[in-house]
């Protein structure tokens, strides 16, 4: 993982632990009465989404590695996604500061922005994951393709001839061991029909 996901995968997991701060200011505030139940409602609606957007964050960035989005693309879905987190969640704590039960204010705008926002990111997404099916990664998207795994075919050359295996390098194949074995019957055969001829001449 590296360039744009790699920033913005960060960025999501270190906002986290920000959100169950927040859960656990709610519990503060609940217990020492500090909020009425308008107030409590947008609370919770905010602390909800947060967590939830910040999942579905790394989520979509985990796709989008995968397919073959380029680096441009890659920085404008992480960054609609990571402002639409922050407004739609965000405009619920603004519409619990500044808003009243039954009006609209700009709370709800700020709520409405960021929600437009994560649904191009995702529409994004979705898009390039269609696009990138049967295809591997583009260079520009930052994502090194997969290495072969070492039991991948593999074609060696033995005496001349080029021969496919089925296994790692470097273990030899029953092929290989059938030709080197035979390789020694012949070298022994072929000594012992040398010293047959050297002890014939020998005897002359």
């Amino acid at each position: 993982m590296n360039g744009p996901v790699q920033v913005f995968t960060a960025i999501a997991l270190i906002s986290l632990p920000t959100v169950m701060f927040g859960g656990f200011s709610l519990l503060r505030l609940l217990t020492a009465r500090r909020l009425n139940e308008f107030q409590v409602a947008y609370f919770r609606a905010g602390h909800a989404h947060a967590g939830v957007l910040l999942v579905l964050t790394l989520a979509v960035l985990d796709l989008l590695a995968r397919t073959g989005l380029s680096r441009t693309g890659q920085w404008i879905v992480g960054t609609l996604l990571l402002a639409g987190v922050l407004a739609q969640s965000g405009g619920m704590f603004v519409h619990m500061g500044i808003g009243k039960p039954g009006q609209w204010s700009a709370g709800n705008t700020l709520t409405s922005i960021g929600a437009v926002l994560l649904a191009g990111a995702l529409l994004t997404t979705g898009v390039a994951v269609i696009a990138s099916q049967g295809r591997p990664p583009s260079p520009e998207a930052g994502s090194r393709a997969s290495p072969v795994p070492a039991w991948h075919v593999t074609r060696q050359v033995i005496d001349g001839q080029s021969t496919v295996c089925d296994f790692p390098c470097s273990e030899p194949s029953r092929l290989t061991r059938e030709r080197e074995n035979r390789t020694r019957a012949d070298d022994r055969a072929s000594d012992r029909h040398s010293q047959v001829h050297q002890r014939r001449d020998m005897g002359r």
